[in-house]
């Protein structure tokens, strides 16, 4: 009977995922087996002459069967990691993207410069998903801050409220409010509370093409929402509805618009805000890896 160290394991898992042609294989090797071992990865390697249990075992090659398929790790396992945050994912919400976080980035940078001018900041996020920006914006801003997170789809807002719980502690838990509505609540309760009273409307809203789409790598195109994914014919749909109700929502005056993009549809979003909105101040904001990513518009 074969002996399954973790080296072994490893080394094995490795050659499979490389064979069935599987993005880095050797770092979902190491996500899996940390999940299943109660490890952090850094300790895979300072564990690899333990065996395995017939349970680790077991768990383990389900693991590397699921993403053999092409199934995405954080599926498999059940969380993602975005900014300061663990969250619960599955199929029912898109997994938070890294390049995300400079759409967070640029709306505390926007906040902070509001908070500096007066002591209340309301934020509306439309299309909330597993909740990583809301969340994040209650976690880490400091001071009166109200989020406010819409989401269309039922099963996908509970997680995000379950994300919410996790992460959160009941001081910032109270800052956060949720509804389930398609882009805005249609109730005249929401739009007395909040017609504009809007500081910052922030989004990362379904933009990719159909002809994109076709192009996704199996892990985003076979498992992924494509609810959350597809953005119409050429990826601006759902930018079309956010612009329009933001002219409901925003205050008229020092408000900001926050959207996630990418460089092949940022061109049609910068004419699409000029068409709906008036006199807006545009900036294009890149990512990491040095591509367009988000698109801030100043009002008035």
């Amino acid at each position: 009977m074969e002996v399954w160290t973790v080296k072994r394991i490893l080394e094995w898992s490795v050659a499979y995922f490389a064979k069935k042609q599987i993005p880095n294989p050797k770092l979902s090797s190491e996500i899996l087996l940390s999940e299943v071992m109660g490890f952090k990865r850094i300790d895979l390697y300072l564990n690899y002459s333990k065996v395995l249990s017939p349970a680790e075992l077991s768990l383990y090659k389900d693991f590397v069967k699921k993403r053999s398929e092409h199934q995405p790790v954080q599926y498999i396992i059940g969380k993602a990691y975005f900014r300061k945050l663990e969250l619960y994912v599955d199929r029912n919400v898109l997994i938070p993207r890294p390049e995300t976080e400079v759409l967070v980035d640029k709306a505390m940078e926007k906040a902070k410069k509001i908070l500096g001018q007066k002591d209340k900041l309301k934020i509306l996020e439309i299309g909330t998903g597993s909740g990583a920006i809301a969340i994040s914006l209650a976690k880490e801003l400091e001071g009166k801050v109200e989020v406010i997170a819409t989401e269309k789809y039922g099963p996908t807002l509970e997680i995000a409220k379950k994300n919410a719980k996790s992460n959160l502690d009941e001081k910032d838990l109270e800052k956060i409010k949720f509804y389930q509505a398609d882009i805005l609540p249609d109730d005249t309760s929401f739009s007395k509370e909040y017609s504009d009273k809007i500081d910052i409307l922030i989004s990362n809203p379904p933009y990719i093409s159909e002809e994109s789409f076709e192009r996704l790598p199996r892990e985003v195109k076979e498992f992924e929402p494509k609810n959350a994914l597809l953005g119409g014919k050429e990826g601006i749909d759902f930018y079309a509805k956010i612009l329009k109700a933001s002219k409901e929502m925003l205050i008229q005056s020092n408000g900001y618009i926050i959207l996630e993009t990418d460089p092949i549809t940022y061109r049609l979003l910068q004419g699409l805000a000029k068409e709906i909105l008036d006199g807006p101040q545009i900036s294009i904001s890149k990512d990491y890896t040095g591509k367009e990513r988000v698109m801030s518009v100043k009002i008035g």
